[in-house]
């Protein structure tokens, strides 16, 4: 079964350091409040992913490995 990985940013916690797009940049950038946003998910491993997240001074990023057949499950 094929996994796949989802990225969530909590724009309320978002200070936009840009930690997280110094780490992964191909993942990571900024949208026009200066806050983190996924560019693309597949653009890099999953490890640079959890790292970019893992740097984030207040945790607004919350990174989730799911089962492709749970993806469209979502409520």
């Amino acid at each position: 079964m094929a996994r796949v990985i989802r990225i969530q940013v909590d724009y309320d916690q978002c200070v936009g350091s840009r930690i997280c797009t110094a780490i992964a940049p191909k993942v990571f950038g900024l949208n026009d409040d200066g806050q983190a946003c996924v560019l693309d998910v597949d653009r890099d491993t999953l490890e640079v992913i959890r790292m970019a997240a893992e740097g984030c001074p207040v945790a607004a990023i919350n990174v989730q490995e799911v089962d492709e057949e749970n993806e469209g499950m979502r409520t």
